[in-house]
């Protein structure tokens, strides 16, 4: 009989098969729209990637892939929450001088300050939420019900995750990016009447207040933050796979310190 090793690569290879079928029928048969039909192959090929981190072995070429796929996404998300952090400062300084100017314009009659300052301020608030998604979810400081989570064993953690990135955070991503898309990409590109594409650039989106900033950039961040959350997404379900596969040593899980509760 052959070992619970091998029922289990037998298993997943069953369902990454069933994966690809059921997608090949969905773009040949054509059952949805485009961009249901690319959402569809982009979430089952996320599937198959996170299957195949749990049944192959880490020497091979794949799961060589796999790893040095999760180290450049890590590295990538470690970056953008370095930047997100140093916005903090510029967003308490830029804050603190808007108002400080404001009231020293009160005290002179005169206008020191403008929409600009208030809407950098806010942009910047909002852009160091968009970069740090990644970055929370590698170090797993995103809200959960730790008081019952952190009874299960490490396997059991992973397959919680891994189950919950799957079949949760994947979809919300890819319908975050879709609902997106023409919200951030019209504010920035003209859309050719005739092609139905992408095709020139124009002059960025101007600001409905007087004075005030273009929120072309901030628009455009949205898109880029969901986007890298979804990179981050892939690279967690890779990490799980290896737990689940028994290749913890691959995952390279980090230590945290113990979240501060108020109970």
């Amino acid at each position: 009989m052959p070992g619970g090793g091998d029922t289990t690569r037998r298993l997943v290879l069953a369902i990454i098969a069933l994966i690809v079928a059921g997608l090949t029928y969905v773009v040949v048969t054509q059952q949805f729209s485009a961009s249901g039909r690319i959402g569809l192959v982009a979430a089952g090929l996320i599937a198959v990637v996170a299957l195949l981190a749990i049944i192959e072995p880490g020497n091979s070429i794949t799961g060589r892939m796999l790893l040095r796929y999760q180290r450049i996404v890590d590295t990538l998300s470690e970056g953008l929450g370095w930047v997100a952090k140093w916005l903090v400062p510029v967003v308490v300084v830029v804050g603190f001088v808007n108002v400080l100017l404001r009231y020293i314009g009160r005290w002179q009659n005169r206008a020191l300050t403008s929409n600009r300052y208030i809407e950098l301020q806010w942009m910047l608030f909002g852009a160091i939420f968009l970069l740090v998604f990644p970055y929370v979810l590698k170090h797993g400081i995103n809200v959960r019900v730790d008081f019952i989570y952190q009874r299960f064993s490490r396997k059991i953690q992973a397959l919680i995750d891994f189950v919950g990135h799957l079949l949760s955070l994947v979809p919300y991503c890819l319908f975050a990016i879709w609902v997106v898309w023409d919200y951030a990409l019209t504010s920035v590109f003209q859309r050719s009447p005739r092609w139905d594409t992408w095709q020139v650039w124009d002059v960025w989106e101007k600001s409905q207040n007087a004075g005030g900033l273009s929120p072309a950039p901030i628009k455009v961040l949205i898109l880029v933050g969901f986007s890298c959350l979804l990179l981050q997404t892939v690279a967690e379900l890779i990490k799980l796979g290896f737990v689940l596969g028994e290749k913890e040593q691959l995952a390279a899980p980090e230590i945290h310190d113990e979240p501060l509760r108020v109970e």
